[in-house]
């Protein structure tokens, strides 16, 4: 039996008749249970409509257990229709959208669900589930400012009996992102409790469990592989990224500070001046006390007992053991009596916003809200982009993002015009929209989509890259250069790599003279891939040299150093000139040339069977405007 079609049928036309569920293979028993059970409601001879909401859960519930889970989220979806309002179904969809991972879907339901436990008095409910979502998400502003802000105090339950204690000590463990402790409760909590036995609550929260702590292994995970390749830069990237998202476990933060300290001296050769000789590990990384801080670890592992070796171990390891050849090198230079300099009072960097920093951010958001996606910012130490943020935050600007990305001490911020959209959009869909109007070439369209696209959560690389190529094809080049360059930095600091502007972004902020013109270097962005000049700006520079009838069409593409692909295109332009005025003679001695090429570029390809399908019709279209050429100026 087809129970999706059935209740697809139910959501889409608000009915069924009973030849419809014949059709998808109900029978006269399973239409009588489902009327019993309030599942459908008869409206009339031989036509049903949707019967009770809660029923209805009950029943996608059933078939989620006999684990036909698209039945169960067809008949989600259609109490939710007919339930929008209800807190179950949108508890249940909420539980889905978890289990399915769709983020769009988490969060359209979420917000119901959390404004539902504010309304009866538990709001550490919703903040418990807004922790740990936003542990696992990047969250919209409407989440986020609260986010950041929360509180251990926030999330726990008030009361005293044993229950709520043990259900606080979980929450502490998770709001310190102590991975191991939390891990542990979780297991006590849900091993040997069958799904059946326990209450919708608990199945939504051990499933949120269960992601939080598949991340946190994860991460621990890459942090370790990270010191065993050596490649601390790497280390420091997910870090900082971790860390953006308070993520970071009290013991990371300081192994965030070993791997800055360890960069710092790699790249320097300064060894840090130990300050302490206690005996508590975090004292002595704080004094830059790093063998210390090694000795006393490996103490503790010692003591209890420990059988793995930790990830602080490990970065105390890497950075104990650069400095030993660092001082060795120092010592064997040193064949002289060095007088110490006097140390110089170093007065603390003033990092406040001036005067004039504030006026050109002003500047930049006044923009933003007149039209202006993103400005892309000079990078400036963490102290300052905390301010800027501040600043942000306190004057009003609710409508813009700011996010950091790059590696320090290249860090930077992103503004990004951000408002509120109430309504659900389909983001793969506005992508695929957009890359269709940029193939089409419709390029005001494609910039709408690419706009809305970054109005929702936080945009990947290839979304920067694919606006960033249509604001250029659109001549607002400031603009494509901050898209450009936020595409370049954050797919070689945050992705694979494989998206790299480098080469465009210098060709538009360092333009070739006419003279010099050369071949455009490829652009390494699969969806944005042009290996050639900018047609237009090829075609405009023929038009000024040949129509000044100084020079023939085979010169001009000489003097301006055109490939051979370059000049191919050219060929084939003038050749469709021809054909229009009804030159056919001169038309085909320049298609025909092409014609023998062997390697000829998609967009050579595309032109050649333009010209081919449609040479005998060209004279027939040629208006009296002549609109049509593009060479031959008349």
């Amino acid at each position: 039996m087809n129970i999706e079609k059935i209740f697809f049928l139910l959501r889409e036309n608000d009915k069924i008749t009973k030849e419809q569920l014949y059709e998808c293979g109900a029978d006269d028993k399973y239409i009588e249970d489902s009327i019993e059970y309030q599942i459908l409601t008869p409206i009339g001879d031989d036509t049903y409509s949707v019967g009770n909401v809660e029923e209805l859960v009950y029943y996608g519930r059933y078939l989620n257990d006999m684990k036909k889970y698209k039945a169960a989220n067809s008949v989600f979806n259609c109490a939710y229709v007919n339930g929008y309002d209800n807190f179950i179904v949108n508890y249940q969809l909420f539980l889905n959208s978890l289990e399915l991972k769709k983020r769009s879907h988490i969060f359209k339901h979420f917000d119901f669900v959390c404004n539902k436990f504010i309304e009866d008095g538990k709001e550490y409910d919703a903040n418990y589930y807004l922790f740990i979502l936003g542990s696992l998400y990047d969250l919209d502003d409407k989440y986020k400012d609260k986010f950041i802000n929360l509180e251990v105090k926030d999330i726990l339950i008030p009361g005293d009996d044993a229950i709520t204690k043990n259900e606080n000590m979980l929450r502490r463990n998770i709001f310190a992102n102590s991975y191991f402790n939390a891990s542990t409760m979780v297991d006590q909590r849900y091993t040997g409790i069958s799904k059946k036995d326990m209450q919708f609550e608990d199945v939504v929260e051990r499933e949120l469990l269960i992601q939080w702590l598949i991340r946190k292994r994860n991460f621990n995970k890459s942090l370790v592989a990270c010191f065993e390749a050596n490649n601390m830069e790497e280390a420091k990237r997910i870090l900082d990224i971790e860390d953006e998202r308070r993520s970071l476990t009290i013991t990371n933060q300081y192994i965030l500070k070993i791997v800055n300290s360890y960069l710092t001296l790699h790249n320097t050769g300064i060894v840090p001046i130990s300050k302490y000789n206690g005996d508590n590990i975090f004292d002595a990384i704080n004094g830059n006390n790093y063998a210390l801080a090694l000795e006393l670890e490996e103490k503790r592992i010692k003591e209890h007992g420990i059988d793995r070796e930790t990830t602080l171990h490990m970065a105390l390891m890497k950075f104990v053991s650069l400095i030993g050849p660092i001082k060795e090198d120092k010592n064997t230079k040193v064949d002289k009596v060095v007088v110490p300099k006097p140390v110089k009072e170093v007065k603390p960097i003033d990092f406040s916003l001036t005067e004039k920093e504030m006026q050109k951010l002003d500047s930049k958001l006044d923009k933003l809200y007149n039209g202006r996606m993103i400005f892309l910012l000079d990078p400036m130490p963490g102290e300052k982009r905390d301010l800027v943020r501040e600043y942000i935050k306190n004057n009003g600007y609710d409508d813009v993002f700011a996010i950091s990305i790059g590696i320090e001490p290249e860090r930077r911020l992103v503004l990004r015009y951000k408002p509120k959209i109430s309504e659900y959009v389909d983001l793969k869909s506005v992508l695929d929209d957009a890359k269709a109007f940029y193939a089409s070439e419709d390029y005001e369209l494609a910039a709408d989509c690419y706009e809305l696209a970054l109005k929702i959560g936080r945009p990947r690389e290839s979304t920067y890259g694919g606006y960033g190529m249509t604001l250029y094809r659109l001549g607002r080049v400031k603009e494509a250069l901050d898209c450009l360059k936020v595409a370049t930095i954050m797919s070689k600091t945050e992705g694979n790599g494989k998206i790299d502007f480098t080469d465009i972004i210098l060709r538009i902020e360092n333009p070739p003279e006419r003279e010099n013109r050369k071949p455009r270097v490829v652009v390494n962005e699969s969806e944005f891939e042009d290996s050639h000049e900018d047609n237009d700006t090829i075609v405009n520079d023929i038009v000024a040299l040949y129509s000044e009838g100084e020079i023939d069409l085979m010169e001009a593409c000489k003097t301006l150093n055109l490939s051979e692909d370059d000049t191919n295109y050219i060929k084939l332009l003038y050749a469709r000139d021809c054909y229009y005025l009804g030159d056919d003679a001169k038309g085909d001695k320049f298609f025909k040339q092409v014609e023998k090429c062997k390697d000829k570029s998609k967009r050579v390809k595309d032109l050649y069977k333009d010209i081919m399908v449609n040479k005998k019709y060209y004279h027939n279209r040629l208006d009296s405007d002549k609109k049509q050429l593009v060479i031959i100026k008349k």
